[in-house]
């Protein structure tokens, strides 16, 4: 008996089918023919390949749908609407770089073989190549999935066979040459290095989508209030396809995205984030969103570049991405962002701030929320003198709980004191109550926390703007002829002559009143409709006809200025907030 391996009969069987696949009958071809409802005739050739789909045996295409034709076509029949109809041209825009994005998101994803896979990688070596130098010479940035983007754009030129030529009509080149020259201009040049590198043919119509696709990633709304943000991940594609998920979703490119394959070297990533932070405006912060193992800490290679506070988060989502850029749209603080992120996401995070001198600071917070807590933030920013130069941030009482948050406040802070409706209990520092503050009562506190920032020239100053603004904020309501701005200015003229007459200092509590009584008596003589009843009047005028003089003297600024006259009724009145009755 004769022994035959099972390796050989594995071997002859496979000949045998390679053998049947290569000589098809006639009549096998004939009925491929007639069902695809193509002619194949006996010069024609099939070409069948492992893992080959039906569609493709039977229409001939090895590249199955044309993509590039398709993007051509829509891009056209979209610039014809948007003549004929006369629509926005922000419209138009839109909806071209929605279809340029559409299609080559088809491309990114629709890899057939791993032979296509080998080629799209060494298109994507050439287009990070080209990218790189563009980006140095052209002084821009490309992120998000704009690297696989366009290793499929000409990944499709490349292999696919045109079977028609386009007709671009000329009004749309020509729309697109004078409407987008620097994106034009960065086309050409990657097209330029592409086309020679890897000898691709090209035409000038291939700079519409091109161009449009650039268009895209340039056109970023940024904001001076916002921090940047970055995703970083391990993978070919992972983080670039995150990014340009969220991007889509928020219609706006808010994320850069940085891909780590298994291969690629940690001091790579560490180089691009080092010219990233040096290239862009990060004075905000910087958002680094990371997936797991060695980027976590990658934030270490380059801390010595930082100048504004880094955030790293792990567990990078797609959902947590689209969260964060939401919170970035609304231009929430940093702080803020990263503990909502943490609080709805399964998230920790980690706040660098740069080694650099503290900003002077007050803070604010009230326990009613953050829109009082604004205005008190605002009552005395307005009321320091510039040459302070102290900073006032506002808080709600509660954030000010959150030990993340304050421990944030401290590394790139010197605060000062706080100042709010409750003490929030955190540092040494001390709390003065808005009332206090405003009364006067807390002047020497004041002058104790602000000792080694202001004179006494300076805290003088301060101090009357703090009254002012005060009462200026209570008279809005109150006033509608007069512009209180300037009310307030000759009131706060006639209490410094009333000073000067009678050698007396005014409390603060004092000030206020008279601002606001003045403001409202003004505003009621414009009127004709003075208070002319006052207890006792003639009594009055008998008793204190010295006092009478001064507040005369010293208001005559209100009736020289406004074409008034106070009379004595209304000067008892203003006597009384003098004597404190």
């Amino acid at each position: 008996m004769r022994e035959i391996q099972a390796s050989q009969i594995t071997d002859v069987v496979e000949k045998l089918c390679i053998e049947a696949n290569e000589h098809l009958p006639e009549d096998v071809l004939k009925g491929i023919a007639e069902k695809a409802e193509n002619k194949i005739g006996n010069y024609d050739t099939v070409e069948i390949y492992p893992n080959a789909p039906i569609q493709e045996i039977l229409s001939g295409d090895k590249n199955g749908k044309d993509y590039h034709q398709e993007l051509f076509e829509k891009l056209i029949a979209i610039f014809g609407e948007f003549r004929s109809q006369n629509y926005a041209k922000e419209q138009f825009e839109k909806r071209c770089m929605h279809t340029v994005n559409d299609v080559l998101d088809c491309l990114i994803y629709n890899q057939n073989s791993e032979n296509e896979n080998t080629m799209r990688k060494y298109i994507v070596n050439s287009v990070q190549e080209a990218f790189r130098y563009v980006e140095y010479s052209c002084n821009v940035q490309f992120g998000g999935n704009s690297l696989h983007a366009i290793t499929a754009y000409f990944f499709c030129m490349n292999q696919h066979f045109r079977k028609q030529n386009i007709f671009i009509p000329n009004e749309l080149m020509q729309y697109i040459l004078e409407e987008y020259p620097k994106e034009i201009h960065i086309a050409k040049r990657i097209l330029n290095m592409l086309s020679s590198k890897m000898d691709i043919v090209s035409t000038q119509e291939d700079l519409i989508p091109l161009t449009i696709y650039i268009r895209s990633l340039l056109n970023v709304s940024l904001s001076r209030k916002r921090p940047r943000a970055v995703i970083l991940a391990h993978g070919y594609a992972t983080a670039s396809s995150v990014a340009d998920v969220a991007n889509r979703i928020l219609d706006e490119n808010i994320f850069e995205s940085v891909d780590m394959p298994i291969e690629k070297n940690v001091s790579d990533v560490v180089q691009w984030m080092k010219e990233y932070v040096e290239k862009n405006d990060v004075s905000h912060g910087i958002i680094l969103m990371v997936d797991m193992g060695s980027l976590r800490e990658i934030y270490r290679s380059f801390e010595e570049n930082l100048k504004s506070p880094l955030v790293v988060m792990n567990n990078i989502s797609t959902q947590m991405a689209i969260m964060a850029g939401e919170l970035i749209q609304k231009e929430e603080k940093l702080e803020d962002i990263v503990r909502i992120l943490e609080e709805e996401n399964e998230t920790e995070y980690k706040i660098i701030y740069p080694q650099i001198q503290k900003q002077k600071t007050i803070l604010t917070c009230c326990i009613t929320g953050t829109g009082t807590a604004e205005q008190i933030r605002l009552l005395i920013e307005n009321s320091i003198p510039k040459e302070m130069d102290i900073q006032v941030i506002s808080y709600d009482y509660d954030q000010l709980q959150n030990v993340e948050i304050v421990k944030g406040i401290y590394q790139k802070c010197e605060v000062l004191g706080i100042v709010g409706t409750k003490n929030p209990q955190i540092g040494q520092e001390k709390f003065i109550p808005l009332e206090q503050l405003v009364s006067g009562a807390a002047t020497e506190q004041m002058i104790n926390m602000l000792k080694n920032v202001a004179d006494a020239v300076s805290m003088e100053k301060l101090n009357d703007n703090l009254i002012r603004n005060f009462s200026m904020n209570r008279l809005l309501g109150f006033l509608t002829i007069l512009d209180t701005e300037k009310i307030l200015m000759h009131i706060e003229e006639a209490m410094k002559q009333y000073e000067f007459l009678t050698g007396r200092k005014l409390k603060n509590s004092t000030k206020i009143n008279l601002f606001i009584h003045v403001g409202c008596l003004t505003e009621r003589l414009i009127r004709n409709s003075a208070i002319e009843d006052y207890p006792e009047k003639d009594k009055f005028q008998k008793i204190h006809k010295k006092e009478i003089r001064q507040i005369q003297a010293a208001f005559s600024v209100i009736e020289k200025t406004y074409s008034v006259k106070i009379p004595i009724s209304e000067i008892g009145y203003i006597y009384d907030i003098l004597a404190g009755i």
